[in-house]
């Protein structure tokens, strides 16, 4: 394999992971974030 094929192959294989990886990120972060809200809601109406 040269090593253009080898760069093509990343382009196709990596970057759509990357991409696919970050929004996933983001995704997570958000569910944290409202999970953490939830949790707050439920504490202060044991209370």
């Amino acid at each position: 394999m040269t090593w253009e094929a080898l760069a093509q192959l990343a382009n196709v294989l990596v970057l759509p992971a990357f991409g696919y990886i970050v929004l996933l990120e983001r995704r997570i972060t958000r569910m944290q974030t409202q999970i953490e809200q939830l949790l707050e809601t439920i504490k202060k109406g044991s209370k």
